[in-house]
C-alpha cells in the first residue's frame, strides 16, 4: 500500500513539474519573441489576434474617422476591406427615379452610388485617394431588375468603384435570390459591427410587381419600398492593398485623443 502511495506522490510530483516547466518556457519563449507591433493594414484584420485594435484612421476633410478593418476575399485576396465604424451622417434616397418595374433599386448610378464616387471620395487626401483601390463590385443588372426574375441574364456585372456600400448577400439578408447570383460571401465581421440607423446596401429586393431598395439596420436587413422623400443614412465601404503600412500615432483632437493607427500615406 504504501509503495503504491509512493509511486502516486513520484507521478503527481513529476506531472506538477512538467506543469511548472511548462509555463516557465512559455514565458521565457514570450519573452524572447515579443508580440509584433502591427506594421501592416493587414495585423489589424477583426478578431485577427483577439485584441481590440481592429481601427484605423483615415482623415475625411482633415479630420480622423475610424474605420474596421476586415479580412474577406470579396474583392480580391490582395485586399482587406474598411467598414466606416459609423454612418455618414447625411440622408439621401436611393435614386431620382421611383418607379417600380424600371430599375427603381438599380445601383450603379444611383444617388447613393454617384455620391460615394464623388462627393464622398473628395473628403479624402490626394495621399489618401493612391492608397483607395478601384475595386471590383457585383451588382445586378439594370435589364434583370427591370425584369424583376422573369428573364434578362446575366444577373451580376461587375462595376468598379472606389467607394461603395455592402450588399444584402454579404450581410446574410434573407431576400428573394436566385442561386445562381453571387454579390460576395457572407461578412461576419460586419454583422458584429451593426449600427442603430438604416443605411442603403447596393442589392434589391425584389417581390411581386415591385422593387425594392435594400436596407441595413442593427443586425437585420430589411427591404423598404423606395417612395418620394424616402432617405436613409450610408456606410461607406473601401478597399485598400493589405500590405499597406500603418504607424501608430498620438492624436490630440476634437474627435480624436490617444494613440491611434493610421496610413503611413495619410498624413
Amino acid at each position: 500500500m504504501k509503495k503504491r502511495i509512493t509511486t502516486l506522490s513520484v507521478l503527481l510530483l513529476c506531472l506538477m513539474l512538467l506543469v511548472f516547466l511548462g509555463l516557465m518556457a512559455k514565458e521565457i519563449y514570450s519573452q524572447l519573441h515579443p508580440p509584433k507591433d502591427p506594421e501592416i493594414v493587414a495585423d489589424l484584420c477583426f478578431g485577427k489576434s483577439g485584441d481590440t485594435n481592429y481601427l484605423v484612421y483615415v482623415k475625411e476633410n482633415g479630420k480622423y474617422t475610424p474605420y474596421i478593418v476586415i479580412d474577406t476575399k470579396n474583392y480580391g485576396s490582395e485586399a482587406v476591406l474598411l467598414l466606416r465604424k459609423d454612418v455618414y451622417m447625411k440622408e439621401m434616397m436611393y435614386r431620382d427615379a421611383n418607379i417600380f418595374g424600371t430599375g427603381g433599386a438599380y445601383y450603379n448610378g444611383s444617388i447613393v452610388d454617384d455620391f460615394l464616387e464623388g462627393e464622398f471620395y473628395n473628403v479624402f487626401s490626394e495621399e489618401m485617394k493612391k492608397v483607395i483601390r478601384d475595386s471590383p463590385v457585383r451588382i445586378h443588372t439594370r435589364k434583370y431588375v427591370e425584369k424583376r426574375m422573369s428573364e434578362g441574364k446575366p444577373f451580376l456585372e461587375t462595376i468598379y468603384r472606389h467607394v461603395f456600400v455592402l450588399s444584402a448577400a454579404e450581410l446574410d439578408g434573407p431576400l428573394i435570390r436566385n442561386e445562381d447570383e453571387d454579390e460576395g460571401d457572407v461578412i461576419p465581421e460586419a454583422l458584429k459591427n451593426p449600427v442603430l440607423l438604416y443605411t442603403w446596401l447596393r442589392s434589391e429586393a425584389i417581390g411581386g410587381d415591385d422593387t425594392h431598395a435594400s436596407l441595413w439596420y442593427n443586425t437585420a436587413v430589411v427591404s423598404n419600398h423606395i417612395q418620394n422623400g424616402a432617405e436613409h443614412y450610408v456606410r461607406p465601404v473601401f478597399t485598400v492593398n493589405r500590405n499597406e503600412p500603418i504607424e501608430l500615432q498620438t492624436v490630440e483632437t476634437e474627435e480624436v485623443s490617444g494613440s491611434i493607427y493610421v496610413f503611413s500615406a495619410d498624413q
